[in-house]
């Protein structure tokens, strides 16, 4: 059995560094889907990518409502 590599001697990749690494596998995931796809998996792709590393990161603005309530809607827009 080989030895470990400790965790140690791993350093975390630059942003561009996982751009280019995201952008290679991105490009060979849209290269196996017909054409007419292509658009549709690079966009999921891409946005899936950005929901996960980047928007948990991004700051929240004070005061902003997450979840919108229908307790909290105008009284005249009607929720049936």
């Amino acid at each position: 059995m080989s030895k470990p590599i400790p965790l140690t001697s791993m350093k975390p990749l630059s942003f561009a560094q996982r751009l280019k690494r995201v952008q290679a596998e991105v490009r060979a995931r849209v290269a196996t889907v017909p054409t007419a796809q292509q658009n549709y998996v690079r966009t999921r792709l891409w946005s899936s990518w950005i929901q996960r590393n980047y928007l948990p990161m991004a700051p929240q603005p004070t005061g902003a409502v997450k979840y919108p309530y229908v307790d909290n809607a105008p009284a005249w827009e009607d929720h049936a």
